[in-house]
């Protein structure tokens, strides 16, 4: 299934999310804001913060804890069970853990080895025996992760979902600098056009792998909360990206 929106055929309310590392659904969310309401989020997260934040904006989310500890056949009968009308359509979020993958750790990375790392093999199990008992629901995937430095593990993480990796950068909104592989079964090859505004698709390279622009506007700083603080003059002025909002710097000089 292909996750080109087309607001003629697929909307919010035949949209089953299947959410994993829900974290606090901005998934789910970004999905709603693009295709309306939604029939109904599964979402697997465990820590209690995180699902408090989820729960507060989506009240119906259903939780269902560590998705190590969970049953592929219950959820495809979850999932059937919202299926009354027969036009549900399910998409896949995952965004496994990825300190194990990144560049931070250099080549001390363990990849896929390491304790977190292969809880991105377990979900791509997990994901696929859940819809191996979905038929005849059609199934999408959207799946991120940091730049995989071995690209053997990116290949495996490719095959073992049947999807197709390509880079995409928040640093087209022009405000942080954060590349990701996303994962998806989009027929990347017949995307010419944006499917909201058709405007043509601008692809690039980063690292030898295909990227893909956002063509959105820039991103106004000062719409950010920061509570007091404020960015540096250079991001101010676009001079520079912040290297990241969320992984800390390996030292006190950034």
């Amino acid at each position: 299934m292909s996750l080109v929106p087309n607001t003629a055929d697929m909307l919010g309310n035949s949209i089953i999310v299947l959410s994993c590392f829900d974290g606090v659904a901005t998934g789910p969310l970004a999905l709603q804001q693009l295709f309306g309401p939604l029939r109904k989020i599964i979402a697997w997260e465990i820590d209690p913060e995180a699902i408090s934040v989820s729960r507060r904006h989506f009240p119906d989310i259903i939780h269902r804890g560590d998705f190590l500890d969970d049953d592929p056949q219950d959820v495809a009968q979850t999932v059937h069970d919202f299926n009354h009308d027969g036009r549900a359509v399910v998409v896949w979020l995952g965004a496994p853990p990825c300190p194990d993958f990144s560049p931070i750790k250099g080549d001390e990375a363990p990849g896929s080895k390491g304790q977190e790392g292969q809880k991105f093999i377990k979900f791509c199990t997990f994901a696929r025996e859940v819809e191996s008992r979905l038929h005849p629901i059609p199934v999408g995937y959207l799946v991120e992760n940091v730049i995989l430095q071995d690209r053997a593990e990116i290949h495996y993480f490719s095959q073992a979902l049947d999807c197709q990796a390509i880079v995409m950068d928040a640093a087209d909104y022009g405000m942080v600098s954060r590349p990701r592989l996303w994962w998806t079964r989009i027929p990347w090859h017949n995307v010419t056009k944006r499917p909201f505004t058709n405007h043509p698709v601008r692809w690039s390279q980063h690292q030898k792998l295909h990227r893909l622009h956002v063509g959105e506007p820039h991103q106004d700083p000062k719409s950010i909360q920061t509570e007091g603080l404020q960015f540096h003059q250079s991001v101010l002025n676009k001079q520079k990206l912040v290297p990241c909002f969320t992984t800390p710097a390996p030292s006190e000089e950034g």
